[in-house]
């Protein structure tokens, strides 16, 4: 519906945002309503254009390399540590004063991703019942699934 690169203020103060032991997790933010052909429910990381997913790896080693998001399972416990989240937003329409507008909502999930040059890969690991599962980045193409 746009195209939106995103907005990174939080109202605190810089000391504690430049605190990494205030970094619990990194959260990657699509475009509301990315994916062709819908609202934004079932938008993924897949609709971003090949140059939108080189930025965000550019990104990731921008972050990596300040010590500000570190990669591999061993590092979700960590702060700042490897873990990822991402947020999409469907809207719902609904006819207001002035027309046709929508009630946008925000959804946090986490997805499968490699990066365009295989560097980085987002890791999605189901919780279960014995399991809280995990959502993290590492760097591409380990094999270590298991939690810890």
């Amino acid at each position: 519906m746009r195209v939106y690169w995103g907005w990174n203020e939080v109202p605190i103060p810089i000391d504690k945002a430049r605190d990494m032991g205030n970094r619990q997790a990194v959260m990657i933010k699509l475009p509301a309503a990315l994916c062709p052909g819908g609202m934004g429910g079932s938008d993924t990381i897949a609709c971003l254009s090949y140059g939108a997913q080189q930025n965000l790896e550019d990104d990731l080693d921008s972050w990596t390399s300040l010590g500000m998001l570190k990669t591999g399972i061993n590092n979700i416990k960590a702060r700042p540590g490897s873990y990822i989240v991402f947020a999409r937003e469907w809207g719902m329409e609904f006819t207001g004063r002035d027309g046709v507008d929508y009630n946008w909502q925000r959804y946090f999930y986490c997805e499968n991703w490699t990066s365009p040059s295989k560097k980085y890969q987002i890791k999605f690991i189901p919780a279960t019942q014995s399991s809280p599962g995990a959502c993290y980045l590492d760097t591409c193409c380990s094999e270590s699934t298991t939690f810890v």
